[in-house]
């Protein structure tokens, strides 16, 4: 196995660094986010009051809704131009048909591009 430090001289000063930066790798497979997702990302977030308007709807239908988890009131919901982005994590498949139907359903929205995630486990 190699060293994994390499020295550098600096303005008389040695330095010591990594080889390569480490890795931390995660027990369980992680949800998209919208960098790793298809479809719309944050910095696309339109700023029309149409847009505005309907991120709202969309948050107020999905938190005022009984019997949906945390995680589905919670989802990420990008739009732009009428297109709406959903990224996160839902309990089961029911509770992503129901988060993407409330969303088509509400008014101005054109498209809903769904990437949501089923949480695995309890």
């Amino acid at each position: 196995m190699p060293f994994p430090f390499r020295a550098l001289l600096v303005s008389g000063a040695v330095a010591i660094v990594p080889a390569a930066p480490a890795r931390a790798q995660d027990s369980e497979p992680q949800p998209p986010t919208f960098e790793q997702g298809p479809g719309l990302t944050p910095m696309d977030q339109g700023t029309t009051s149409s847009d505005v308007r309907i991120v709202q709807s969309i948050r107020d239908t999905l938190t005022s809704t009984p019997g949906l988890s945390v995680d589905a009131r919670n989802v990420e919901i990008v739009t732009r131009d009428g297109n709406v982005a959903l990224r996160g994590r839902v309990r089961d498949d029911s509770e992503r048909a129901r988060v993407v139907a409330m969303t088509e359903r509400t008014p101005g929205v054109k498209s809903v591009d769904e990437a949501l995630q089923v949480r695995g486990g309890p």
